[in-house]
């Protein structure tokens, strides 16, 4: 009981000093062209954008009045990295802990952030809509300054973000069709640093800041460098970490870090600060895309501040050359916190790329790919009782784990795709306890019987949001010790629509008795789309268990590709082969026929007539593809394409050979688990005595080896060739250079005229003896001047002693007798001096001379006897 009223008057005592911080927040569409290219609708609050920046000191409240303006679209709020202690309901996701906002409705977000402070910051997490602006920073301060486990003199946000000039909903189409059977995600048209471009930040000499940068892309992951400054990073996702110094920084999509950054002591000089796009995770480079971005840290103002950062593709591969950001997996945390106990709960996850039945490219965990269940699983969950541990009701595409109180839990993932992939988990942050390098070539599977791969750190890194490399593996750990539903996912926006997805619904039994009462407005949002708030992910429920357990109706992933060709298929194949006999022998046709150049300008204008009328024009191409010269090259580059240089042509082969591997490794995955599933069912026929059907299998397992094989000799005849291209690149680059290094000398060589510089060099020979005996002659003269000058100076004093003779003789003093010599001994009795205090002194010039050189004489005379 005691303990009981001390913890109540210690929340009422910190209530008193915590804030509460009120927004009223409408999402609208505003028109901003942040790059500066081009003007589109972006996603703002409040008919303003960029978004505001909360921020907030520890233990403080935040209550948000959401009104979703957006006509039409539907939205949502998820604050990034916030615990949601109790508050599971305000965490975000739609169809994970509420329905989605639709249009005109409004929401109510309402939590304490009760025991956290750091860089963290709050987005959409409706489709791809934070991509379109809707994203914005989460400042948690500490209650004091001396609270930071750092010193610093000023605190600054930076924010990085790639960006498009279409709107998510346009691109999304695309990129979840038929028509992009490979998945290549769509690709930005430039970068933003603080929600723009070529930013000039004003800085202190001998200043340290607090820097706080988050990557608030939809896709690609960034580099960030400062030059000729290092920086030193403090914090992780909101945990500090032991200082550690690094030259650059890399941050994917979703994470933060904190780095103290100290300005030079004199303001000299002005730096370019670049923020770089990850070209690896691009399956296209446009030739107008900018991988580099300049911006400045300025000391100076009257000083001129660096040039752009050069536009090409080799200056940008010697800059990354040249970047050695330090690996965050090597961080460790500022409390030393040692490596969790073993595991409770292993969840093991393995996740892959491929086609279902609709030709289109979905993400899978576990051979499943994330589908919305109908209604919110956190509504599942307080509204199932009992049933509510039970991982059936909450579907059979939603990927859900219960998790058990309190449990230690590992999670395993294993990427074996050939891309960079940021995973973020709600409502926790996470041990990273290893990190694999990755291949290229094979994806690399944990092996806990493996001892290189157990080697966990003692204190490993903390965050929420960790990439995995390409081919490779994590091993993470953290305590389900917050109830609630919280998702685990891959942060590129585009991959969790094609559903990289798992859900933990952790506790759910404490769930239902922690979690505080949901707010009218979650109800209401359910209400307006016509979505239930209670029931299974089929939204079926009932006073009986079986109805609970009835997913009839729920949303499914589709049905995978059948194998071999349907009849759709030959008949497809069939209208291709004669679709394309067809243009053969037109083009035949109309390249045998003679027409003139006035038929060839009526064909053009009847051309341009058309695709205007069916906006199949740019604007550009209206002003310049039918400006045609004599030849019509410009009409050729519109239907063919833009003339490649030979260093262009062989980097677009270079990318699709890369291409084709990668495709052939995917295959050789899927290949080896079919290998791995034949072996399975062929042990299970033997087993139950069902020879035939082992044999058919064991032939399936011989063609799928020998499919392995050949796939995996393709690879290596496609590295050969990429061997080989890179040759060629390296002396083609060599040549160019020598071919440079040769027009610079031969120009030279041009400018040089050897009878001219034979003259001239004989002239300046002449000139400078003229010039040595010139200054010859002067040195004489200059002597001779000095020795008058001795001889006139002699004359001088015989003429002085003349008239100075002249002088006394007149006044009757005769010089020499009376002028005494001055004495060339002292005598100096020390003894007698010190005595009485006397200095002795010389003297001379009256009488008492005479007897001290009589006195003299006689000692002299003594000396010599």
């Amino acid at each position: 009981m005691l303990l009981l009223n001390v913890l109540f008057w210690c929340s009422l005592v910190a209530g008193v000093f915590a804030k509460t911080h009120e927004y009223h927040f409408e999402a609208t569409y505003v028109n901003a062209s942040p790059d500066g290219i081009k003007e589109r609708r972006v996603v703002g609050i409040n008919n303003e954008w960029p978004i505001p920046t909360i921020r907030v000191t520890k233990g403080d409240r935040v209550v948000i009045h959401y009104t979703n303006g957006l006509q039409d679209r539907n939205s949502s709020l998820h604050f990034h990295g916030l615990f949601q202690h109790h508050t599971n309901s305000m965490d975000g996701p739609e169809y994970v802990t509420q329905c989605p906002i639709a249009p005109g409705q409004g929401f109510l977000y309402n939590f304490t952030v009760e025991d956290q402070a750091g860089t963290y910051w709050y987005h959409s997490h409706s489709g791809t809509q934070y991509g379109d602006g809707l994203r914005g920073l989460f400042i948690i301060e500490e209650k004091e300054k001396s609270d930071y486990p750092f010193e610093f003199d000023e605190e600054v946000s930076l924010s990085v973000s790639d960006w498009y000039h279409s709107e998510g909903p346009e691109l999304m189409k695309k990129f979840l069709s038929r028509y992009n059977p490979t998945g290549a995600e769509p690709v930005p048209q430039n970068s933003l640093f603080n929600d723009t471009r070529n930013v000039t930040w004003d800085v202190k000499p001998d200043t340290t800041y607090f820097v706080r940068v988050v990557n608030m892309g939809l896709f690609v992951s960034q580099y960030l460098k400062l030059e000729g400054h290092t920086f030193t990073i403090v914090e992780v996702d909101g945990v500090y970490v032991e200082p550690q110094e690094t030259d650059s920084l890399y941050l994917s999509v979703a994470q933060r870090v904190g780095i103290l950054l100290h300005t030079k002591s004199t303001a000299n000089e002005n730096y370019r600060f670049l923020n770089i796009l990850d070209e690896d995770m691009l399956d296209l480079l446009p030739e107008d895309l900018q991988l580099v971005s300049t911006n400045w840290v300025r000391y100076n103002d009257y000083k001129p501040l660096p040039e752009v950062f050069p536009i090409g593709y080799h200056h940008y591969e010697k800059l990354i050359e040249s970047l050695k950001p330090f690996d965050d997996f090597k961080l460790n945390p500022f409390d030393k916190e040692e490596a969790l106990p073993e595991p409770d709960h292993k969840v093991e996850l393995n996740f892959v790329m491929d086609n279902l039945g609709d030709g289109v490219n979905y993400a899978f965990f576990n051979d499943i790919s994330y589908v919305a269940p109908k209604v919110p699983t956190l509504l599942t969950v307080l509204s199932s009782g009992d049933l509510a541990t039970n991982e059936r009701i909450y579907g059979s595409n939603t990927n859900s784990f219960v998790l058990q109180h309190n449990d230690i839990i590992e999670i395993v993932l294993n990427n074996m795709d050939d891309g960079k992939h940021p995973f973020h988990l709600h409502g926790h942050t996470f041990q990273v306890l290893f990190r694999s390098e990755g291949d290229d070539d094979e994806p690399e599977v944990y092996d806990p019987e493996n001892p290189d791969h157990n080697k966990f750190a003692k204190h490993p890194v903390v965050r929420d949001t960790v990439m995995v490399n390409p081919n490779g593996f994590i091993v993470l750990r953290f305590k389900a010790n917050n109830p609630g539903v919280w998702l685990f996912h891959c942060h590129v926006d585009w991959h969790l629509e094609q559903g990289l997805s798992v859900t933990f619904i952790e506790a759910p039994l404490e769930i239902q008795n922690s979690e505080l009462p949901l707010p009218k407005s979650h109800f209401d949002a359910c209400e307006a789309l016509n979505m239930s708030s209670k029931g299974n992910a089929a939204g079926n429920y009932g006073e009986l268990h079986q109805e609970w357990l009835d997913l009839t109706g729920e949303p499914l992933q589709y049905p995978p590709l059948p194998e071999g060709f349907t009849a759709k298929g030959y008949l497809a194949l069939f209208m291709c082969i004669v679709a394309a006999l067809y243009g053969v022998l037109s083009i035949y046709k109309y390249g045998m026929e003679d027409v003139n150049s006035e038929e060839n300008e009526a064909l053009l204008q009847k051309l341009y007539t058309i695709l205007k009328d069916n906006d199949a024009l740019d604007e550009n191409e209206e002003s310049t593809m039918f400006t045609l010269n004599s030849n019509g090259e410009r009409l050729f580059e519109w239907a063919f394409g833009k003339k490649l240089t030979p260093q262009e042509r062989l980097r677009k082969n270079q990318r699709a050979l890369e291409k084709t591997q990668r495709e052939l490794t995917r295959e050789t995955t899927k290949l080896q688990s079919q290998e791995k599933k034949l072996i399975s069912e062929i042990k299970k026929s033997a087993k139950l005595g069902q020879i035939a059907s082992a044999k058919i299998q064991a032939k399936d397992l011989i063609r799928t080896k020998n499919y392995i094989v050949k796939f995996n000799s393709m690879k290596a005849q496609l590295q050969a060739i990429l061997l080989r291209i890179q040759s060629v690149r390296s002396n083609q680059q060599m040549a160019t250079s020598m071919r440079d290094a040769t027009r610079l000398l031969s120009g030279m060589n041009r400018t040089m005229n050897l009878p001219q510089l034979s003259r001239i060099t004989q002239e300046f020979a002449k000139e400078n003896d003229l010039m040595d005996q010139k200054q010859d002659f002067m040195d004489d003269a200059i002597d001779d001047a000095m020795a008058m000058d001795d001889e006139d100076e002699l004359g001088e004093d015989e003429q002085v002693d003349e008239i100075l003779g002249k002088v006394l003789d007149e006044i009757g003093v005769d010089l020499n007798s009376n002028l005494k010599d001055t004495p060339t001994l002292i005598n100096v009795n020390n003894e007698s001096s010190i005595n009485n205090g006397k200095v002795a002194q010389a003297l001379g010039g009256d009488g008492g001379a005479n007897n001290d050189e009589d006195d003299l004489q006689a000692r002299l005379d003594s000396l010599k006897k």
